[in-house]
């Protein structure tokens, strides 16, 4: 495995959902916004971005069947997740459930 495909990655989702966080943060406060808005920059910057490709569409669609819009963004993250054969990695582990992807919570480690 080279270096470069072992990097840490995000998915274009993922980076619109915490922008549309940073939106709706700005209508309370712009100040707080702004440190937000500079956290996703950093984001963006600093991990290689997957992107939505037809693949992922079509998987969402999938996921998407018959389901609430409320889980639209998680869904996103979970097809790319799938489509790549990526762990998503997220503190909101339920969100993810019957997606079907693999996915690990940061801050929850296992004893064996």
């Amino acid at each position: 495995m080279t270096k470069r495909s072992r990097a840490s990655r995000i998915c274009a989702a993922a980076l619109g959902e915490i922008q549309r966080g940073v939106e709706m943060i700005s209508a309370r406060g712009p100040a707080k916004a702004r440190e937000f808005e500079i956290w996703a920059g950093k984001l963006g910057d600093s991990f290689a971005v997957i992107p939505a490709d037809v693949a992922v569409f079509r998987r969402h669609a999938r996921l998407m069947q018959r389901r609430s819009d409320s889980i639209y963004e998680d869904a996103w993250i979970a097809a790319t997740g799938l489509v790549h054969d990526f762990v998503v990695v997220t503190r909101d582990v339920a969100d993810f459930e019957g997606f079907g992807a693999r996915v690990l919570d940061p801050f929850h480690f296992p004893t064996r």
